[in-house]
């Protein structure tokens, strides 16, 4: 497989990207909204989510 196409980063859609601590698809690029990367990769919004929401990001 040589992309993956996310429509949003909900753990539904993005936990077979994984297997263990190690990338599924270690080749292949993975695309998704601007929106979306910038929101879950951000520091602040983790510090501002609920404790429960923080392992998500």
């Amino acid at each position: 497989m040589d992309e993956v196409y996310l429509t949003h980063m909900h753990a539904d859609h993005i936990g077979g990207l994984m297997s263990e601590n190690r990338r599924a698809l270690p080749n292949a690029v993975v695309r998704a909204d601007t929106r979306d990367v910038d929101y879950w990769l951000s520091k602040e919004n983790m510090q501002a989510a609920p404790a429960a929401a923080k392992r998500f990001f």
